[in-house]
């Protein structure tokens, strides 16, 4: 049984009728709550929110089509199981539209209404259980990329520092042996200290606005802009690890949505495409492409490399939550699979992946594409 996991809300105008729901669901269920009408219901529902609504059709005031259209528009999840005894062809187009869940004939059988509340009830504990995992791989996702982001931080952060101990410490070493500090040298320290010290900042608001949740969900951007702050982001870890980026985009690919969700999209895959290039020890010269181009309507995106591709036995599963060819300390397997998601629900886009050769500075490469319809 799930029903004890759920409130109920049963609503009636016939106290009797009421008396043996009550009797029958009660001992079943998380709470229960009674209205002897819609208007009423909606008063109820809009205070307690119940999980599932169990309804009559014919009650004064507005009854049980009206009152489900009502809640629908509030929440279009919530289960609503209605009481009929009607034949009429038109009432059924009507309560099909409004989204009724489930449908109870009357005279009604105990068991059948048991068996059909736990039924919708069973589908409600599902639908939670992914919402909560869903909810789980996101955050896993968002902490695998703060780490990531952590570290390609502290490889920004050394050299503006270094810069910022050297100037001030000439300064000192100037004093400490007593030579003329002239206002010339304090304005060279002083520009110098602040231009790096602006750079710093820029790191942190940078950091900060890729996990920032924007309230604002939808505002144009300039992808170019977008892949810009990408890369400044990632540049260092890049650079450390050998590989030049190649870069091929229109400059007017125009979105408009949460840029934030695409940025952790593309940090996934420019992720991915550094770790292809260190599982497979790739010796030769180290490319990146990001190529986006403008047609019509779509807009579509090309990451590649030249890390020797995906092997072919596991092509079609690097998509699948929890699929990782990685070490356990260095992967999650979460990253390419919250990047489609991304990518199908936020943006209502497509993305492919597959193994490609291609020519690049008169020599034959093979590689990755990831490739981004909008």
């Amino acid at each position: 049984m799930y029903l004890d996991k759920f409130s109920v809300m049963h609503v009636d105008d016939e106290q009797d009728i009421q008396d043996i729901i009550k009797y029958i669901l009660e001992p079943k269920v998380k709470d229960i709550y009674f209205a002897s009408n819609g208007k009423e219901a909606l008063e109820i529902y809009d205070k307690h929110k119940p999980d599932i609504v169990l309804s009559d059709i014919s009650m004064p005031h507005m009854n049980g089509l009206d009152m489900s259209k009502k809640i629908k528009e509030q929440n279009p999840n919530t289960p609503i199981v209605l009481f009929t005894s009607f034949d009429n062809s038109d009432y059924l187009k009507d309560a099909i539209n409004t989204g009724i869940d489930k449908y109870i004939a009357k005279p009604f059988d105990n068991n059948i209404l048991c068996n059909t509340l736990d039924c919708v009830a069973k589908t409600l504990y599902t639908n939670l259980e992914n919402k909560n995992m869903e909810k789980m791989m996101q955050t896993q996702s968002k902490v695998a990329a703060m780490g990531e982001m952590i570290g390609n931080i502290a490889h920004q952060w050394r050299q503006p520092l270094n810069i910022i101990t050297t100037q001030v410490s000439g300064l000192e070493m100037k004093v400490d042996f007593h030579n003329k500090v002239t206002d010339e040298d304090i304005r060279y320290c002083s520009r110098a200290v602040v231009n790096q010290a602006n750079h710093l900042s820029q790191t942190i608001d940078d950091f900060r606005g890729f996990f920032k949740e924007d309230k604002d969900l939808r505002k144009e951007f300039n992808l170019k802009n977008t892949i810009g702050k990408v890369i400044n982001l990632t540049q260092d870890s890049y650079k450390s690890n050998f590989i030049d980026i190649v870069i091929d985009i229109d400059d007017k690919c125009i979105i408009k949505q949460n840029e934030n969700h695409l940025l952790q999209a593309f940090l996934n895959i420019f992720n991915n495409a550094k770790d292809a290039f260190k599982i497979n020890n790739i010796e030769y010269k180290r490319y990146f492409f990001i190529d986006i181009k403008q047609n019509n309507q779509n807009i579509t995106i090309k990451f590649k490399d030249n890390a020797g591709g995906i092997p072919e036995d596991i092509i079609d599963r690097i998509f699948e939550p929890y699929f990782t060819t990685k070490f356990e300390s260095q992967g999650t397997g979460i990253g390419l699979y919250m990047t489609n998601k991304i990518i199908i629900d936020n943006y209502g886009g497509e993305l492919i992946a597959y193994n490609e050769e291609h020519h690049y500075n008169n020599k034959l490469y093979t590689g990755a594409v990831f490739k981004i319809i909008l």
